[in-house]
């Protein structure tokens, strides 16, 4: 619980920070979130509104590809190589653990070191969110139809001496960002599947080479003699699929590389479609059925499986062929 100062101190401070924000958000309040991080208070707001629409991005289809020398490689050219807020305030985050270490436990110098360490911990943190939202808000306002590659993170960060780069660059944060502002602005997210070969593609002629090692940095291809940089190479080759999943060649859009579950239906639906079969007609598991017409003029039920259709015959053929015997 804040104190009657600190409350009003806490209020002046948002109500300065609403009235300078760039943008006004008006709607009904759903949910109000008080967090603490490292001695500060935040305040997260969840407001229902319409004002934030769909926008229409200039540019057609970019592909992402993340890695640990640069964070991002886009197939336009452009390498972000990120904060590395991690690497950069190691030094500083090794000595206040030290010093954390070394003091007693429940002492009033050692709640000091430990804020003074979660302080560092925030700063890093903070540093890290602040470059991903800035990439990820800028990609999913200009590309319409975005690549990236799902990434094993956690088979990732087993290789002892890639695992501190990988997990400081926030592989699943950036990922995770896109998803959503992807959805917010009237974007699309093709996600390439873990076992594509991006890297061993050839961007320019499409052949794939058998081995790749992760030191060659420039890609050389053996039947064009194509070469160009690793990273960009894999953002073609994504952003190549990404376009080729969410057009198809007559021009009309597709669901994306992986095929949606399908919905079960309901029970009431089940229902509905029994009460519609005929009399003479076997339950089957399927419920989905469509009636062809018998050269004797009747209407024969029919069971969809796949592209072609099985009859059933009627009870009384089915006795007289033997099918009730067995």
């Amino acid at each position: 619980m804040l104190s009657a100062p600190n409350r009003l101190r806490a209020t002046s401070r948002m109500r300065s920070a609403m009235r300078g924000s760039r943008s006004i958000i008006t709607g009904p309040l759903k949910r109000a979130t008080v967090s603490c991080e490292a001695g500060r208070w935040f305040v997260a707001l969840q407001i229902e509104t319409d004002d934030v629409k769909p926008i229409t991005q200039p540019e057609a289809e970019v592909g992402i590809d993340l890695g640990v020398s640069a964070l991002a490689t886009l197939s336009t050219g452009e390498i972000i190589v990120g904060p590395k807020s991690h690497a950069v305030a190691l030094k500083q985050l090794r000595r206040a653990g030290r010093a954390f270490s070394r003091k007693r436990r429940g002492s009033a110098n050692a709640r000091k070191a430990k804020a003074r360490l979660a302080r560092v911990q925030r700063r890093i943190a903070n540093i890290r969110r602040d470059a991903a939202h800035k990439l990820t808000t800028r990609v999913t306002k200009t590309f319409a139809v975005i690549g990236i590659e799902g990434l094993d993170v956690r088979g990732m960060l087993r290789n002892r001496r890639l695992a501190r780069s990988i997990a400081d660059g926030g592989f699943y944060e950036l990922r995770r960002q896109i998803d959503y502002k992807a959805r917010l602005y009237g974007a699309r997210v093709i996600v390439a599947d873990r076992w594509y070969p991006s890297s061993k593609t050839c961007s320019c002629c499409g052949v794939i080479k058998e081995t790749l090692a992760l030191a060659e940095r420039t890609f050389r291809c053996d039947d064009c003699s194509f070469e160009i940089a690793r990273d960009i190479n894999a953002a073609r080759n994504v952003a190549r699929l990404a376009a080729s999943s969410a057009v198809s060649a007559c021009g009309v859009e597709r669901a994306g590389p992986i095929r949606k579950d399908r919905v079960k239906r309901s029970k009431s639906r089940k229902k509905a479609l029994c009460s519609q079969r005929p009399p003479n007609v076997r339950p089957e598991k399927s419920s989905e059925f469509s009636e062809t017409v018998n050269s004797d003029g009747d209407a024969a039920p029919q069971r969809k499986i796949g592209a072609t259709a099985v009859e059933h015959a009627p009870r009384k053929d089915r006795k007289s062929s033997g099918i009730a015997g067995r």
